[in-house]
């Protein structure tokens, strides 16, 4: 109509409506573009979602052959390990949400567990090898230095290559899979998947310290590959490498089956709730009942006892061994002259052991890994160990410095460098400087593990525990401070197990000599120091030692 709208009598938005209306009426006209973006879109997350753990391994290790490659040929070698174990701190933190493998025997061993799915094994082998391999070709193409060695270093032979490598791998796994089970297994509670990354560093540093003078410290079958195949390494040199690693997720994977038998096998429920579900005389549950399954039903499964003596069996050898090897990279020939190193690298080394056992096997048995602490634990009183307990715990300990002492003499026999210490005051040092120096430190060491993992009453309500970040981090801080401390008056012992360990492997190697009067000299002032930190935790902790009235009021 040639009139407008309003002089027809129509409302002024009549035209809008009809134009919605319109609308409306032809909806297909809007929703097919609508639906075929939602459905590209809805398409692109479908596959990223099923891609992204494989890229992420993908791209973790190269990230890691490019980091251990620029080190290893242009970097210092001093500070390489503590850079490898912040590279895989950084890459695992960076892919854990995805995946968080980065090394073949790792995968296995979680395959072999249950873990992980089969086929997302296979799939994370594959992208790992690839990640390596690009991550050698990028090394070459930047670097005009050669590949990296893949063999025995100049002095040792293949057994101490098959030592290293077979030990710290396994080590390597086990941290790597006892994170897991504790945290994304089949016990919840005990753990957290945030200390994987930190226990696998840790490890990495302690091992790179112990065996990179050795064997290259590679612990990791996809860089062995990856870097050695485009370095121009020998293929039997490979695969001599990658079965040695292998065999050692393999090893791996039983050991976690023998330290966390609950969380692969359990039923999932600790003594404490099996015990408050049991039916009444009525056949029904009883409020007390009720109260006990509130109370413990956030809690992990109790670690059984043979658990608690395999896991300080592993991490005092662990421990002990890194103390003892580490000293290989004290003397290093370059260019034909000695470049002398600190002592401090096997007290860092020895602490990141230290913290790398914490963190994976601490929930387990307390993670003392050290007879003087243990007593220490035992002096405080509150029911911790009894007697029996006590005596089992050390003799695990004392048994892992004997057979830590057995794999440490070959290094001293056949290796270059002598890596036997000496168990007496340092020169221009009295013998009571082995007195205050080992019992003041090894106290510190005991002081720590009482205050971060023992305290239990409520009236204390920023205390830490075992399965928290906090705890590790400390007990490592302050193992490397007190060895950093005394190693120039008495080598930074402080601990009975590596004291035998290295009284031991002095025997095997030098005949029977002072040997066992030092290391007896050593035990009682480390064990002295167990006894004063007893005592200060009581002193700064006296409310553990009165009945919190609050549990007497809800037992009421």
């Amino acid at each position: 109509s040639p009139w407008p709208a309003a002089a027809r009598g129509a409302r002024p938005g009549d035209a809008c409506g009809a134009a919605r209306r319109g609308a409306r009426s032809r909806p297909h006209l809007h929703t097919r573009a609508r639906r075929r973006a939602m459905g590209a879109q809805h398409a692109f997350v479908r596959i990223a979602e099923a891609t992204s753990p494989y890229f992420a391994e993908f791209m973790g290790t190269f990230f890691l052959a490019i980091m251990y490659a620029c080190t290893a040929l242009t970097g210092d070698l001093m500070w390489m390990p503590t850079a490898m174990g912040f590279a895989n701190v950084v890459a695992l933190g960076g892919v854990a949400a995805a995946g968080g493998h980065l090394n073949p025997a790792v995968s296995l061993a979680m395959g072999i567990v249950r873990l992980a799915r089969w086929t997302q094994v296979s799939g994370f082998v594959a992208a790992q090898l690839l990640g390596a391999l690009a991550g050698g070709s990028l090394a070459t193409c930047l670097l005009d230095t050669g590949g990296v060695h893949i063999g025995p270093k100049p002095g040792f032979r293949w057994l101490h290559v098959f030592i290293t490598e077979g030990v710290y791998t396994a080590a390597f796994c086990l941290a790597a899979l006892s994170c897991s089970a504790a945290s994304g297994g089949r016990v919840r509670g005990a753990g957290s998947s945030q200390f994987l990354p930190l226990a696998v560093g840790f490890m990495a540093i302690a091992a790179g310290h112990a065996s990179l003078d050795v064997s290259g410290c590679l612990l990791n079958p996809a860089l062995v590959l990856g870097l050695g195949l485009t370095g121009g390494a020998q293929p039997v040199a490979c695969a001599m490498y990658v079965g040695v690693q292998l065999a050692a997720g393999f090893a791996a994977s039983v050991l976690l089956t023998m330290t966390r038998p609950e969380a692969l096998f359990g039923g999932g429920r600790s003594a404490d709730a099996r015990e408050a579900s049991r039916p009444d005389a009525e056949g029904g549950a009883s409020a007390a009942n009720l109260a006990a399954l509130t109370d413990v039903g956030t809690k992990s499964p109790q670690p059984w006892i043979t658990a608690k003596w395999l896991s300080e069996f592993i991490g005092t050898y662990i421990v002990v061994f890194t103390f003892g090897v580490s000293g290989v990279l004290v003397r290093r020939q370059s260019g034909g002259e000695d470049q002398v190193m600190k002592n401090s690298a096997v007290h860092w080394a020895t602490a990141a052991a230290v913290t790398s056992m914490v963190y994976a096997l601490g929930d387990i048995s307390g993670g003392s890994f050290n007879p003087a602490v243990s007593f220490a634990v035992a002096c405080s009183g509150r029911g911790k160990y009894v007697l029996f307990e006590l005596l089992s715990l050390v003799v695990a300990q004392a048994s892992a410095a004997i057979v830590a002492a057995f794999t440490m003499v070959p290094f001293d026999w056949q290796g270059p460098r002598d890596i036997v210490r000496d168990l007496h005051a340092r020169e221009g040092h009295r013998e009571r400087s082995v007195v205050l120096g080992e019992s003041t430190f090894t106290m510190a060491w005991a002081l720590v593990v009482l205050c971060t993992t023992t305290v239990k009453s409520s009236r204390y309500p920023r205390a830490t525990s075992a399965r928290d970040f906090s705890p590790a981090l400390a007990i490592g801080v302050a193992v490397a401070a007190g060895g950093c401390a005394v190693e120039g008056t008495t080598g930074g012992v402080l601990n009975p197990a590596a004291s035998l360990a290295v009284s031991a492997c002095g025997v095997l190697t030098e005949g029977v000599g002072t040997w066992p009067r030092d290391c007896l000299k050593y035990c009682i002032c480390q064990a002295a120091g167990g006894v004063v930190a007893a005592l200060l935790f009581a002193a700064t902790h006296p409310l553990e030692y009165e009945k919190d009235p609050m549990r007497g009021t809800l037992g009421a």
